[in-house]
């Protein structure tokens, strides 16, 4: 094993002065919609040439490559694994699933995002979603049919809705989560209640770490000494244990969302949706901390919401600091750390024997590899 050096992470820098200009240059909304555009495609063209990004990105290759494959998959996606493998141009999956999920998230960003630049700069910056997406692309593309169930369901088409619904669990068996965006008209039925609902949010948020410890007090004592549980248990405490420090990241930002919650309803009425939708997902990851893989692929569904919410918070930002470049500025700055911090993270890790195979950085085309 060589040593990596952390200048390998420039393709981050790259990217933050990109951004950087991209949000200081949308000061009207045309020309908003326009840089959420070359946003969009900055972020699109990283993911359909990258090589070696994402912790299951060699495995996927490997697959459609033919080296070795024994894994069965979902509908959908077994569809896509076995048209790579006949074609024989394993970069053509990673094209396809990449397509999948980007442009789905482009559809409900430009429909329901006040600031589209902002909204895609927090997805490629926030370690659980871009970065997430692109390791698990099966999860990333149900994720994709969730979101897109979502903006239907929204707008009252609850066919098209529940297709997206039945599609989600053809990608990855996780896309049954989906089925909670069937009680979207129920929480839009209060949205003349908004006190109730940030007291609800508060509620079962607190409750769902009590739910969390029951549930792993059952795992542990009841069931412990059957080999399929200690084997469970035994990879949760090897394999996953470093998923738990995105844990914090997330209940800081979902406690943001409720301590703000006037302010951000105020400056957007439907982010009452978003927050309560963050906040499911942060009590999901609880109930399932046992086991932080799942638990934080199944909050992904739901932590989606938050690219709707920050640009919100921009504006939160503009009061409090007084400018919109100044709030820009710290908006920009704090992501690219928080990315950053996660990056230097990793090659710190790898470079001290923490970890065997470094899927962060550095960033590398396709094109050379084929």
């Amino acid at each position: 094993m060589h040593e990596v050096s952390y200048f390998a992470s420039w393709i981050y820098f790259v990217y933050f002065l990109l951004f950087y200009v991209l949000i200081q240059n949308s000061n009207n909304r045309g020309r908003q919609i326009k840089n959420g555009e070359i946003a969009f495609l900055y972020v699109y063209l990283f993911a359909i040439f990258r090589y070696g990004i994402g912790s299951d990105y060699m495995g996927y290759w490997n697959a459609v490559a033919g080296v070795s494959d024994e894994r069965t998959y979902e509908f959908f996606s077994g569809i896509i694994m076995n048209f790579v493998t006949n074609v024989k141009f394993p970069p053509l999956l990673f094209f396809i699933f990449s397509t999948i999920s980007l442009f789905s998230y482009r559809f409900v960003i430009n429909k329901y995002s006040n600031n589209r630049v902002l909204s895609w700069y927090f997805y490629f910056t926030f370690p659980a979603l871009f970065l997430q997406d692109c390791s698990t692309l099966r999860n990333s593309a149900a994720m994709a049919c969730f979101f897109m169930a979502f903006a239907f369901a929204e707008n009252g088409k609850m066919w098209k809705c529940l297709i997206c619904i039945v599609c989600a669990p053809l990608f990855h068996d996780s896309g049954y989560i989906s089925l909670l965006i069937l009680f979207l008209p129920l929480l839009k039925k209060l949205n003349g209640k908004l006190d109730i609902i940030f007291k609800l949010n508060v509620i079962v948020f607190i409750a769902s770490f009590f739910a969390g410890a029951i549930v792993e007090r059952i795992i542990s004592s009841y069931l412990g000494g059957l080999q399929l549980v200690d084997h469970f248990l035994y990879y949760v405490e090897t394999e996953a244990s470093g998923l738990k420090a995105f844990q914090y990241v997330f209940y800081l930002i979902n406690i943001l969302n409720l301590l703000l919650y006037k302010s951000l309803v105020k400056m957007n009425f439907t982010n009452y949706i978003y927050i309560t939708l963050v906040n499911v997902g942060l009590c999901l990851y609880n109930i399932f901390s046992i086991e932080p893989i799942t638990a934080i692929r199944l909050c992904c569904y739901f932590f989606l919401f938050q690219i709707l919410i920050i640009p919100s918070y921009r504006d939160v930002f503009v009061k409090f600091l007084g400018s919109k470049l100044k709030s820009n500025v710290f908006f920009v700055v704090l992501m690219f750390s928080l990315q950053l911090a996660m990056v230097i993270r990793y090659l710190y890790s790898y470079n001290h024997g923490g970890m065997d195979t470094l899927d962060i950085a550095p960033y590398r085309l396709w094109l050379f590899h084929i």
